[in-house]
């Protein structure tokens, strides 16, 4: 209780008094006219001060569980937050990793593959190939066919019409490629202007007629060079089919099979170029033993040979 006067002049209209607790309580006006002459009349005026919520008894023994429950709800929504954050940054990490990945397995020129990304990819080919073949009779489709293509004359382009306009060749070469093989397929920038294609699950049968429409897409159209020039360029095929012997598979390793396939391609640009040649099938055919001319190769007994030029039907 507190019995002092609080002297409140004319012009403050809103006095306060306090703080006060909770409770009951009178309080006592006296009016003056003049300075230090207070009138005899006394105004009571009684009321109840009634306590907040949080002052209530049944309020103040929850009030530690409260202050608890906020503090832990502020933890628990900070540490979901936390996770969330934690969940982003490790998403964006995977993302950042999984484009340096792509990154390091793509020509950056062409947006084909490069020989890493073949490295990495051709032991599960391989394995998966031989398995295939291991069953009997072997699926039509277990084959897989290793293609080498050269761009005919390409150091004349690069010649006479500058680096440039060889690169621009290649990029839209990569585009015309993308147009005949699978999504499955992998076309690999091999050196230059090589390309090596690793044709899954076909079949050998069929691989002169894919070379064919290989060399097609190539000769079809002329290139387009910076300023509007334009340039036709033909390639040169040499494929072979996995595994060249399926009597024997385990014969022919991915070294003798790539060796044969370069090889083919020789072949390919010594009949005139503008053209494919590849051997789908060695009967008993050892990889030592492949003949070296091009005349033997078609006149060996043990190789089954496909060749086409331009204008000549597979």
């Amino acid at each position: 209780m507190d019995e002092a006067w609080t002297e409140v002049d004319a012009g403050q209209r809103n006095p306060s008094f306090g703080p006060l607790q909770p409770g009951h309580y009178t309080l006592q006006v006296r009016a003056s006219a003049l300075p230090g002459q207070w009138g005899d009349q006394l105004l009571e005026l009684q009321f109840d001060l009634r306590p907040a919520w949080w002052q209530t008894g049944g309020a103040l023994p929850a009030l530690p569980w409260l202050a608890r429950g906020a503090l832990g709800g502020w933890v628990r929504g900070r540490a979901q937050r936390l996770r969330q954050r934690e969940a982003e940054l490790r998403a964006e990490v995977e993302a950042r990793t999984a484009e340096l990945r792509e990154a390091s397995l793509t020509d950056a020129l062409t947006g084909l593959r490069n020989r890493r990304y073949l490295d990495l990819r051709l032991p599960d080919d391989l394995r998966l190939c031989l398995r295939r073949h291991a069953s009997q009779p072997p699926p039509s489709d277990s084959d897989l066919l290793v293609m080498l293509l050269d761009l005919d004359h390409f150091k004349h382009v690069n010649d006479v019409h500058g680096h440039a306009a060889g690169d621009a060749v290649l990029v839209q070469l990569a585009e015309r490629l993308r147009g005949v093989f699978r999504a499955s397929d992998s076309l690999v920038r091999w050196g230059g202007e090589e390309v090596l294609a690793l044709v899954r699950e076909t079949a050998r049968d069929d691989a002169a007629e894919l070379a064919a429409r290989v060399c097609e897409a190539v000769r079809s159209a002329p290139f387009v060079l910076e300023g509007g020039q334009t340039v036709r360029v033909t390639a040169s095929i040499g494929f072979v089919a996995f595994p060249l012997d399926p009597t024997r598979p385990e014969a022919w390793g991915w070294a003798a099979t790539l060796q044969m396939a370069d090889a083919a391609l020789y072949a390919a640009k010594a009949q005139g170029r503008d053209g494919y040649l590849g051997a789908v099938r060695a009967n008993g055919l050892a990889p030592q033993d492949v003949p070296q001319q091009l005349g033997r190769w078609l006149s060996d007994p043990r190789l089954e040979v496909r060749r086409g030029q331009s204008g000549m039907a597979p």
